[in-house]
């Protein structure tokens, strides 16, 4: 009875992949890229340099270069009134010589998002007195990025040491222009128990990274969850979406992540349910194979293991009893961090950059999550759209050790390989990408539908 209620839930998962597979349109929103203005002449080519096109920031300048200087030193920083510059549609701003050799126009506003502009520079004013321009006019194209964001969780961590009821949950709010303090602080919040959790930020420099840390999540006896949702309506973004992440009981000590961090030093991250005990000799209780090299940094609930023989290939973590918490409670049983894992790792190859464990997925078999110093999936795709180019990236597959479709993946061997496709095929869809090839998708539920009922070998045609 239970094998059959778990091929149930297989299937019903399956079967909701197809209906949204079906569901996904071309029609998804895209930024439309501004017209190409064609290649310069050979007279354009003897005096511009440089100058902007294809798609910028909305708080960006445009700018021409020339040459050859064409402004006096006294000049630079000076507005030039009237503006030699035209746009369709308009656009208010300055003009100035931001170098002997170049101009800038600065719009007195954030220009609209996704607006493709016609721009011409009337080159005689600029020119010195009694000398000809080669051309009168200067004309190009080029348009504004169309704002969207991208949110990441990366997971809970103790908030005192001393506490393991008082938990953190971190993450990371990318957009993909420039956008202000004020207006990111109100598309996110996160709730716990029925109650809306303060939400600390802390804004890079560049105004496209934004991370987010929700505090006050209060562990009880029995699991639950936290919600953190988002609306992108404050910067003018129609994104409404959210994610449910998984809080243990305080019943449980158990690691509740593992994952490989490449900067500034590479090293193996381990999050655990509860702080750590201060002080405890964590040799022969965390072990990567047979390596003696190992060195532990313990922060709260998380350990960093680090080797001084490097790392190579895929590593296997052993976690035994004998870890205690805070509290000093031993862990239950012991966990190996790799295994199925490495197995999904070597069946998807280059697909993905890594494969690993989480325990925030509360309903999901698996997501797509892009490594610390990396463009998330959906970001880069938003780029890419918008004519910007984005850093060639590959994202890392988190899997949910608890869900029947991973469970069932541990004593798979003849559909492996199609079992692990479908997952990370799933897990792009669930995020918003596009496969590269709907129709094996298609062919591979087929088969697994068919392998689950049984019938893998009947055909039956309509009429």
């Amino acid at each position: 009875m239970r094998r059959d209620s778990h091929r149930l839930g297989v299937l019903v998962c399956l079967l909701g992949i197809a209906v949204s597979l079906a569901g996904c349109s071309s029609s998804c929103g895209r930024s439309r890229a501004p017209r190409e203005r064609g290649e310069l002449t050979a007279v354009e080519k003897s005096t511009i340099a440089a100058f902007t096109s294809g798609t910028i920031s909305r708080e960006s300048p445009i700018r021409v270069a020339f040459h050859e200087p064409l402004a006096k030193p006294e000049q630079v920083g000076a507005p030039l009134s009237p503006s030699p510059f035209r746009f369709e549609p308009e656009v208010a701003g300055t003009a100035v010589w931001a170098a002997p050799d170049r101009i800038e126009f600065r719009p007195k506003d954030r220009l609209p998002d996704g607006q493709a502009y016609a721009a011409s520079l009337e080159l005689a004013p600029l020119f010195p007195a009694g000398q000809a321009p080669p051309l009168a006019r200067f004309e190009f194209v080029f348009g504004t990025m169309r704002q969207s964001f991208d949110v990441g969780v990366d997971g809970l961590e103790a908030a005192d040491a001393s506490d393991v009821k008082r938990q953190t949950l971190t993450g990371r709010l990318l957009t993909a222009d420039v956008e202000d303090a004020p207006g990111v602080e109100k598309l996110l919040k996160a709730t716990h128990a029925g109650r809306e959790l303060k939400v600390a930020w802390v804004h890079d420099d560049d105004r496209r990274v934004h991370k987010w840390s929700a505090t006050g999540i209060e562990r009880g006896e029995a699991a639950s969850v936290v919600r953190v949702s988002w609306d992108g309506t404050p910067i003018g973004v129609d994104k409404k979406d959210g994610q449910d992440v998984s809080v243990p009981g305080l019943d449980t000590f158990t690691v509740a992540e593992a994952r490989a961090v490449t900067a500034p030093e590479p090293h193996v991250e381990l999050r655990f349910t509860d702080p750590l005990k201060a002080g405890q000799n964590l040799k022969g209780l965390l072990r990567i194979a047979e390596r003696d090299d190992l060195r532990f940094v313990v922060d709260g609930s998380r350990v960093e293991i680090y080797g001084s023989k490097g790392w190579k290939g895929k590593q296997t973590v052993r976690v035994e009893t004998g870890v205690r918490n805070v509290l000093g409670y031993r862990m239950k049983q012991a966990k190996e961090l790799e295994g199925l894992v490495t197995r999904i790792r070597t069946s998807l190859g280059d697909r993905v950059k890594d494969v690993r464990i989480t325990h925030r997925l509360t309903e999901s078999p698996a997501c797509l999550v892009a490594d610390a110093h990396d463009m998330s999936g959906n970001l880069a795709r938003l780029l890419k759209a918008a004519g910007q180019p984005g850093p060639a990236s590959k994202p890392i597959l988190e899997i949910n050790p608890a869900h029947p479709v991973v469970l069932r993946l541990v004593d798979e061997q003849k559909k492996f390989d199609d079992w692990t496709a479908v997952l990370l095929d799933q897990a792009l869809l669930a995020e918003g990408g596009q496969l590269d090839d709907p129709a094996a998708f298609v062919r591979r539920i087929n088969e697994l539908m068919l392998d689950m009922s049984g019938n893998a070998s009947r055909i039956i045609l309509p009429g």
